[in-house]
């Protein structure tokens, strides 16, 4: 967890806010780090890093879910079905 916060905070002026909620979403989620609610609480660590810099939520529907892609060493799907999603919430965001 350690390692986690400290990624987090030395790549948060280097790098897209999506990129940086994204790897940390994955890693969470990889590291199974709590015992009940790993899901849960990377996407309220994930929200939080992405509403600190003005940027929507991401809301991911559990049809939606893509927990495949954790399993394989490739992180760059995972990365596009963040992204995917965050736009897919300012979509349904703009349209209301």
């Amino acid at each position: 967890m350690d390692e986690l916060v400290k990624s987090i905070n030395e790549n948060k002026e280097k790098s897209h806010p999506i990129l940086i909620s994204s790897i940390t979403h994955y890693n969470l989620l990889r590291m199974h780090a709590l015992d009940d609610g790993n899901g849960r609480g990377s996407r309220i660590l994930i929200n939080l890093i992405l509403m600190k810099d003005d940027s929507f939520p991401a809301v991911i529907k559990t049809e939606r879910k893509n927990l495949d892609s954790l399993h394989n060493s490739d992180i760059y799907p995972f990365i596009k079905f963040m992204a995917n999603e965050i736009i897919e919430t300012q979509r349904m965001y703009l349209m209301i």
